[in-house]
């Protein structure tokens, strides 16, 4: 039971609780960017659908409580509302006289009604009462009444001295105005059984994915008697909460209608089950969007995007942030040097997205001519060999002759329905877990067994899901590479999907493997066929991590990596991804060394000009036609 003073105090908790959640909103729109309009535009939707029906619930139960204490301090009060029934006279109220209110309708004021009771506790008619259609010997309430009961008794406090207490119960009921018959309940519950349950638990064992048709008979046989053995749902069939033991009426049956409105409706029926089936059915929703789209979408999507090369223009190396991986060796030693820039696999990377027409010439431009070799038909035949392009993954397969045979395999990431597709089947189940332990408290207990659990998730998939899995294609093509003995040096990069596949090929094959903005692979480590080793991924791959940038954040980082700097506005929640972008940073903090500088970088992603090379006569204007 609430007192008068915590309905005042819940009340005024409520609102300023509201408003901080309204700025902390606000706040968090304007640290994004967002202008101004799109700021007011947000709050005011947010304010009316889910602040303003917190606060006028709020409201209506103080100003019920309120009704309520007036009435019973003034017997003949009358607040001239059509909705108020007229209380009865003084001599209706004595100790331990309840006071019953009843909303009718959704926005009005509670109807306030008194109701004594005799000196043997029973239940007296009022002077005023609507007639009750279950029991009309008692009273009642409209549809989704609202009721509450303001009791004064003489009790003893703690220092023996006798008073009168007050304080106010709140029982939602509900009556069923129509009834449905026997036999269309019976129908409802075999179609029930026949459609959401029989049918899909046999076509899941019928396909021959057996491990998650048994999770799913578990999941339905617990949900079931949950559902059908539920307090919830007796109350549904009986209609009203009089199947309460005690006298109607009397304080303790008021009492024990209170605690049953309250177990109903924040323990079989929570508040957060709608919401948590709402987020399950936009998942839902966006899964089968994004299969019906890939349906209709070719998976041969490529970009003509051509970048202008300034050969004559150069990025002197930044020594405020001097990056301590601009280069890579060891492993990743190729191009004739002992070191190589990883601008060069961030180009390499967004080369994978480019038309095949022309990817040669973006090369020649790049590494000059007659240094590297777009081996399209090498992978043609390869594909026409194995999998006749039957899967969706796409790769580039990049030699160097003169770098010491060297290969390097440039897998695409997302650009279409089917690659993103990919992604929530790969890294779906990490980024749960990761969100999981970062909510639980000292959820970092949980890492060393993190990536069991993720297993877990994957020996549910259906084995022809894995079968056709991205990275069994790249794992396979780089293996194929390797086992023809023309290549000494072998290595793997891709962007974003292409950066995770590069991840999980170059720890499956041993080669090593540079990532852009890549997801990672610790957690779900285990899922892959074959599984991939920590010390493989700890000393085979390298993923390159733009700041803000949320992809090369699923799954646990390995121990290579390097963070750059994102430039792009705060409010642009897909800028750090751009792989150009990642590609620019590089160039404009580590140098572009022997490479070209690139007109995009300061037309697309403002950086600054890019200083001219010794007898260059030409501007940066002018070489970039602007």
């Amino acid at each position: 039971a609430v007192t008068p003073a915590q309905m005042q105090s819940t009340m005024i908790c409520s609102i300023l609780g509201n408003l901080l959640v309204i700025f902390l909103l606000a706040s968090v729109l304007i640290w994004q960017g967002l202008p101004n309009n799109a700021v007011i535009f947000v709050v005011i939707v947010f304010a009316l659908f889910v602040i303003l029906p917190a606060i006028r619930n709020s409201f209506r139960i103080y100003f019920m409580a309120k009704d309520l204490k007036l009435k019973f301090n003034n017997p003949f009060f009358d607040d001239d509302d059509d909705d108020h029934v007229p209380a009865p006279p003084a001599a209706a109220y004595t100790s331990g006289t309840s006071l019953a209110t009843g909303q009718a309708r959704e926005g009005e004021e509670p109807d306030i009604q008194v109701m004594n009771q005799d000196e043997e506790g029973g239940a007296a008619s009022p002077d005023k009462f609507q007639d009750d259609p279950i029991n009309p010997s008692t009273s009642a309430l409209p549809l989704s009444v609202d009721r509450a009961a303001n009791r004064v008794s003489t009790v003893r406090d703690t220092r023996g001295i006798v008073g009168d207490s007050e304080a106010i119960y709140q029982v939602w009921e509900q009556y069923r105005v129509d009834e449905a018959t026997n036999l269309f309940c019976w129908l409802m519950f075999v179609v029930e059984i026949v459609f959401l349950f029989l049918y899909p638990l046999i076509s899941l064992y019928i396909i021959g994915n057996h491990a998650i048709a048994t999770v799913y008979l578990f999941m339905v046989l617990f949900t079931g008697l949950r559902t059908y053995l539920n307090a919830a749902v007796v109350l549904e069939e009986v209609g009203n909460l009089d199947l309460v033991d005690g006298v109607k009426g009397t304080e303790a049956f008021w009492q024990s209608q209170s605690r049953l409105s309250t177990i109903v409706s924040n323990i079989s029926r929570s508040r957060a089950r709608p919401a948590w089936a709402s987020v399950l059915w936009i998942f839902l929703l966006a899964l089968l969007g994004l299969f019906s789209i890939a349906i209709n979408q070719s998976a041969a999507t490529a970009s003509n995007f051509q970048f202008t090369y300034l050969p004559d223009f150069e990025y002197k190396q930044q020594e405020d942030l001097l990056y301590p991986t601009c280069t890579v060796g060891k492993g990743l030693a190729a191009l004739g040097s002992p070191s190589t820039s990883i601008a060069d696999y961030a180009f390499l990377a967004a080369l994978a997205y480019r038309d095949p027409n022309i990817t040669q010439g973006e090369l020649d431009q790049w590494f000059g001519l007659n240094v590297s070799q777009d081996q399209d038909q090498y992978v043609t035949n390869f594909r026409r060999r194995t999998d006749n392009f039957t899967s969706a993954v796409v790769y580039k397969f990049i030699t160097f002759p003169n770098s010491g045979n060297l290969g390097i395999v440039s897998i695409r990431g997302t650009i279409n329905a089917w690659d993103a597709l990919t992604d929530a089947q790969l890294w779906s189940a990490a980024a749960v877990f990761q969100a999981l332990r970062f909510l639980l408290p000292m959820g970092e207990v949980w890492d060393p067994i993190l990536h069991r659990m993720d297993n877990v998730i994957s020996w549910l998939e259906s084995a022809t899901i894995n079968r056709v899995a991205f990275y069994v294609q790249t794992t396979e093509f780089t293996n194929d590479v390797a086992n023809s003995g023309n290549f000494s040096n072998i290595q793997v990069t891709g962007h974003s999907l292409g950066g995770g596949l590069a991840i999980i090929t170059g720890a499956q094959t041993g080669h090593p493997a540079v990532a852009l903005s890549g997801p990672n692979a610790l957690i779900s480590r285990s899922t892959f066929n074959p599984p991939l080793t920590v010390t493989a991924l700890n000393t085979k791959t390298f993923n390159i991590i733009p700041d803000r940038d949320v992809v090369p954040r699923i799954d646990d980082v390995a121990k290579l990596n390097q963070h750059i700097r994102c430039k792009a506005k705060t409010g642009d929640f897909i800028g750090c991804h751009d792989g150009r972008r990642s590609l620019c940073e590089i160039l404009f903090s580590c140098g572009t060394q022997n490479r070209p500088a690139l007109c995009e970088c300061v037309t697309l992603f403002g950086y600054p000009e890019p200083a001219p090379k010794n007898g260059t006569n030409v501007t940066f204007k002018q070489a970039c036609g602007l």
